[in-house]
């Protein structure tokens, strides 16, 4: 096992991975090692050693474990570990935008996808349309409140993947509290002589004369 966690990397995922194509580790843990750029389809990985190049980087799907938690990755492309067994851990990575078909294949392949804390930028694309063919399922009830912010969220139910709601699908999984106004997790307390006297309202109604 590899454990560069808080040590002081400071490059791309790729040339990490690129280093340890003839490696025998499983798992890597490099939290907050200061890794950056996309997670690499591993077609896109190219080696040159004696002026041979080396294209294939099969030998990382033999990872079972990877966590690049709190880190500056800025694009998720592929699936890196095992199917059925592989956990990919991605939390607190403030943005990521993830190419199209990557959910789905973490999806079929049964790969732990952890986004926690993570924004997804293009969120409207994938998880999305996944949510709406019933790929994703959500939680009948709210399961999270966030009253400093005055909204509430559904989570996501019987999934490999793990996210923070308000920051997956904020317009379809979260809605304003009672006394909030606005849409998703976009809300603002209502002001003074104004009220809200149910979740999901858009705007607030005068309060009646005395």
């Amino acid at each position: 096992d590899l454990d560069l966690t808080h040590c002081p990397v400071n490059d791309s995922l790729e040339n990490l991975l690129v280093v340890l194509v003839d490696s025998s580790v499983t798992s890597i843990k490099a939290v907050g090692a200061g890794i950056s750029g996309a997670v690499p389809r591993v077609e896109d990985l190219q080696v040159t050693i004696d002026g041979e190049a080396l294209l294939s980087f099969e030998a990382f799907r033999k990872l079972n474990f990877l966590d690049l938690s709190q880190n500056n990755l800025t694009e998720l492309r592929e699936v890196l570990v095992q199917p059925n067994a592989g956990r990919m851990l991605l939390r607190e990575n403030l943005q990521i935008k993830v190419a199209p078909g990557t959910l789905a294949k973490f999806l079929k392949e049964r790969v732990i996808l952890d986004l926690s804390g993570t924004k997804l930028l293009n969120q409207e694309d994938e998880a999305s349309q996944l949510l709406e063919e019933g790929q994703l399922t959500t939680t009948d009830m709210y399961a999270y409140t966030d009253e400093t912010a005055g909204y509430a969220c559904k989570d996501l139910t019987g999934t490999v993947m793990k996210v923070t709601p308000s920051q997956l699908l904020p317009e379809k999984l979260c809605t304003c509290l009672a006394g909030w106004h606005g849409h998703g997790a976009t809300c603002e307390i209502c002001p003074a002589n104004m009220f809200s006297d149910q979740m999901g309202l858009d705007s607030c109604k005068s309060c009646p004369a005395n």
